[in-house]
């Protein structure tokens, strides 16, 4: 659901620091490479390693070589689909057989029996309180480091399959589901928002807020940004694709989506700019 990501991520970089250089990365690379072509999750840690989650591990790139764990390891499973730090420098790694936490040294598992919802696991999010709160099949989990708490349906949560989690500045926590559109948590309140409220689609793939506290959701029905209120991009909105997998936010506010099948959407508030393999054959002619 997220190879887009990689790519996504791997723009932005090269996009701020170089711009229209691209360097590719796969298991066709001589000598080390990543686990797996196939990229579900990424995160750099604070030390500027990029971690890439796939099906066949995760891998650490120090800039010159690569690191793959594996369940072999310590993982919990070779198939992960996220991944955060927290201010400890701990890894957390959300993968279909529970979590993971590395703090560069040791592995720690969580699952079901130690009170996570359910062990597939698609996001996580970190609030200022150190609290982690994971999306999973069955609900949403918060783990304060000692104790977990899920929610769900029953509490209020719009849907039990939760693909996306983000945290805006003032400390609300926005989950993206599969079926119902997305929740708001304030810690006391839950407030849903589904397309009869003006969200593009109830397919919620992924969330990101920008620096303005303006949080954008990529849907299966095209983009959508609440600010108090909704504006929804969709093909008749100048966007040119709808099926949206992945988003972030550069320093310039800039929102990057990546694509199921057209590649990756940057959007400046005005301006649509696509990026694919046809548009990078034809840079590649035109130098």
């Amino acid at each position: 659901m997220k190879k887009i990501y990689s790519l996504l991520t791997a723009l932005i970089v090269g996009y701020n620091m170089y711009p229209q250089t691209w360097t590719t990365y796969n298991t066709k690379m001589t000598g080390n490479f990543p686990a797996d072509d196939y990229i579900s999750a990424v995160y750099v840690d604070n030390n500027g390693n990029k971690w890439f989650g796939s099906g066949k591990g995760v891998s650490k790139f120090n800039g010159a070589e690569w690191i793959t764990y594996t369940k072999a390891d310590g993982l919990a499973d070779n198939s992960v689909h996220a991944i955060t730090g927290d201010t400890y420098g701990n890894l957390w790694f959300c993968t279909s057989e529970g979590i993971s936490k590395f703090d560069g040294t040791n592995w720690s598992k969580y699952q079901m029996g130690n009170g996570l919802a359910d062990n597939l696991v698609y996001s996580v999010a970190i609030d200022v309180q150190n609290n982690k709160w994971f999306g999973t099949m069955s609900g949403v989990s918060k783990y304060n480091g000692t104790s977990w708490t899920t929610y769900t349906t029953s509490n209020g949560l719009a849907d039990d399959i939760v693909l996306a989690v983000a945290i805006d500045t003032l400390g609300n926590k926005w989950f993206g589901t599969a079926n119902n559109g997305v929740s708001k948590f304030d810690g006391t309140t839950w407030t849903t928002f589904n397309k009869t409220s003006g969200l593009a689609s109830n397919h919620v793939y992924n969330i990101a807020v920008d620096s303005l506290n303006n949080v954008w959701f990529a849907t299966y029905e095209g983009l959508s940004k609440y600010d108090g209120s909704w504006t929804t991009y969709t093909t008749l909105d100048g966007l040119p694709v709808n099926d949206l997998h992945s988003i972030a936010i550069d320093v310039q506010n800039n929102i990057w989506i990546g694509t199921k099948t057209a590649g990756v959407i940057k959007f400046d508030g005005i301006n649509w700019t696509k990026y694919n393999s046809d548009w990078y054959r034809k840079w590649c002619f035109q130098v």
